[in-house]
């Protein structure tokens, strides 16, 4: 028997029966030994069996009954015995034996119950504690399952970010491996647009160079942090920002999304919220994660605007709840009672996490659920390491990309340089030749610019070339034509599919433009003149090898200076 373990028979009516039989058997024996057998065998020590078994399945009031049961026994067969009387000093002592000997034993077995209750106790509280620490460690299994979920999406995640510096693709792969961390349903990652937007410090002068909208320049000042500050950057990228928080070129940037999932391409055409007017620009305002739950589509304009926005018939249904909206289109939109042309999906629960990498603020990863659910702290936490990795291959793409423009532009023009200018000459000769079409080629050189240079100055001179640079690519096809460089005061323009008398027109229409403008004027408040000579070369008529071909251009150049500058001249024929 182990400890604490009650003997195998625990019925009460198992034990009386038991215990019945016992003592009809001691009865039996002692009366057959003494009364028959006339012999003293046991000497009613029989008795001890019952009085014990009886202690020790009762407890006190069990031993103390049945030794008086059995002393009562003891004294009636002394009064049956002729030979014994009850008044006999050692009948009394055997009596009072039987009844101390029953109270002790039903002492020991009381405090034996209660030993066996307080085990029984212990017994329970080791199974609830066993089934607790099983319950325990099913939770703890879980959590390090999805823990190692959790650093096995981060690992992929940082091995896509290394293995790939194409930014949709790297982007794309991110969000699919995202959106299954808390089960959303629409996610997209919104870059800020930098394109098209006038800098902060032109329209209000507010002087803060850590401003956003300096990475429209070509600046190096779009660090929101001081290299120095490495221990304070949340705090000092928020400090920073409040004078951009106010800027109204800042609040008016744009977040558009780069890639997308789970939204439709009308709600993703619609996806062009500016970071003063939208939670998802409050993301980056307050540089937190931002939580959203919408009850009622109507009270949040911007979801509207992206997820109803366009729809060319809708459902009374749902418009019947937008009569807190303002905007005239949709209150006729309201009023026509239609069903929808397409599923109208409009999750009801918003996060938006800012994408920041040491103060530079790259754009927000949004994530949303179609039902109503609660983020726990540890999903947040992992989402903010997402972004925060998100952050990191978004700079390492961009600063590759940067890397590789530097190595193919020129950087006191921001065109291509002499080298990007050689590979593309080559390429779109190739393809001219394979489709048989003919290519121009421009070399134009700016009239007398040593003089220009000497008595305005070297800054004059490269405010000129980068103003003449922004001249050339405004006379020429957009993503068509190409304009390089070629060194020095000498630039290059590769025309596809032009003809000789295509690019004289090109040519004069440059030729007048440079003409007639104004240089360095706004910036140095000089309003010079300048004039270009041109050379043209073309490709089948003149030659068809590209080095041949700048050579006759060059020499077409050199004709146009001869005839006295200002002037265009085709190879082999004067201007």
């Amino acid at each position: 028997m182990f400890l604490g373990e009650e003997p195998c028979i625990k019925s009460n009516k198992t034990k009386a029966i038991l215990f019945g039989v016992i003592v009809l058997l001691c009865c039996f024996l002692e009366y057959y030994f003494y009364f028959i057998l006339k012999t003293s065998v046991f000497n009613s020590d029989l008795f001890f069996i019952p009085i014990i078994l009886a202690a020790f399945w009762w407890g006190l009031s069990g031993g103390l009954i049945t030794g008086l049961f059995f002393g009562l026994i003891y004294l009636l067969r002394g009064f049956l015995s002729a030979s014994v009387s009850i008044s006999d000093s050692a009948v009394l002592e055997r009596f009072l034996i039987f009844v101390v000997i029953g109270l002790l034993s039903g002492l020991f077995g009381e405090e034996r119950k209660k030993l066996f209750v307080r085990l029984d106790k212990i017994k329970n509280q080791l199974a609830k504690s066993g089934e607790e620490l099983k319950d325990w460690g099913k939770v703890l299994e879980e959590r390090i399952q999805a823990k190692t979920e959790e650093l096995f999406t981060l690992y992929k995640i940082s091995k896509e970010t290394s293995s790939t510096m194409d930014m949709k693709m790297l982007l794309k792969k991110v969000l699919e491996m995202t959106i299954p961390i808390i089960e959303a349903d629409i996610g997209a990652i919104l870059l800020l647009d930098f394109e098209g937007f006038s800098k902060c410090w032109e329209k209000r002068g507010c002087g803060n160079k850590n401003c956003p909208a300096f990475k429209s320049s070509n600046f190096k000042c779009w660090s929101m942090l001081s290299p120095d500050s490495s221990s304070l950057q949340t705090i000092d990228l928020k400090r920073k920002m409040k004078r951009c928080i106010k800027c109204e070129v800042f609040r008016n940037l744009e977040l558009k999304p780069i890639v997308s999932r789970g939204l439709s391409k009308r709600v993703e055409n619609n996806f062009c919220v500016r970071i003063g007017e939208s939670f998802w620009g409050e993301a980056i305002l307050k540089s937190r994660p931002v939580f959203e739950e919408v009850r009622d589509i109507s009270d949040n304009f911007d979801l509207v605007k992206i997820y109803l926005n366009n729809l060319r018939r809708m459902d009374f249904k749902i418009l019947k709840n937008l009569h807190k909206v303002q905007d005239p289109n949709f209150k006729k939109l309201k009023e026509s009672n239609l069903e929808f042309d397409e599923e109208v999906i409009i999750p009801k629960t918003h996060i938006t996490l800012p994408l920041i990498t040491e103060g530079e603020i790259m754009g927000v990863l949004y994530l949303a659920n179609m039902e109503s659910r609660h983020y726990g702290e540890e999903e947040i936490n992992m989402l903010s390491t997402v972004a925060d990795r998100v952050a990191v291959a978004i700079e390492n793409a961009q600063l590759h990309k940067e890397t590789k423009l530097l190595t193919i532009t020129d950087d006191l023009t921001g065109i291509s340089n002499y080298r990007h200018f050689q590979e593309q000459l080559r390429s779109e000769l190739r393809r001219a030749d394979r489709y048989h079409r003919p290519l121009s080629l421009i070399i134009l050189d700016i009239d007398d610019f040593k003089k220009y240079n000497d008595s305005y100055g070297h800054w004059a001179g490269n405010l000129a070339l980068k103003c003449l640079a922004i001249l050339l690519e405004e006379n020429v096809r957009e993503k068509i034509d190409i304009v390089a460089r070629y060194g020095g005061e000498e630039f290059c323009l590769i025309l596809p599919e032009t003809d000789k008398g295509a690019a004289m027109e090109v040519a004069e229409r440059i030729r007048h433009s440079v003409e007639e403008n104004d240089f360095d004027k706004e910036e140095m408040g000089i309003g010079s003149k300048l004039t270009v000579s041109l050379g043209i070369a073309t490709y089948p008529d003149d030659t068809k090898e590209s080095e041949d071909l700048v050579m006759k251009a060059d020499v077409a150049l050199y004709q146009a200076k001869e005839a006295g500058r200002n002037q265009i001249c085709s190879y082999l024929t004067e201007g």
